[in-house]
């Protein structure tokens, strides 16, 4: 199902993001993971419901450090 937003819907939505934005801890972030279970023939049958991470702090913060990020290659 496409839901179409009328254009002041969409405005208010922008204008929502941006006031967000300006208050989003950037020392924090959680992964949202998804999951979909196929078919024998490799169709998606069931999109199983998103599952938050608990926090993950940056690093650079000296009190906490659970993770770090790190480049790898092949």
């Amino acid at each position: 199902m496409l839901l179409l937003l009328l254009a002041p819907e969409e405005e208010e939505i922008f204008r929502q993001a941006e006031i967000q934005a300006k208050n989003m801890p950037l020392s924090v972030v959680r992964l949202s993971f998804r999951a979909y279970l196929l078919d024998a023939t490799g169709m998606t049958r069931r999109v199983l419901p998103p599952v938050m991470s608990n926090p993950i702090y940056d690093s650079s913060m000296h009190t906490i450090s659970y993770f770090s990020i790190c480049i790898l290659c092949c």
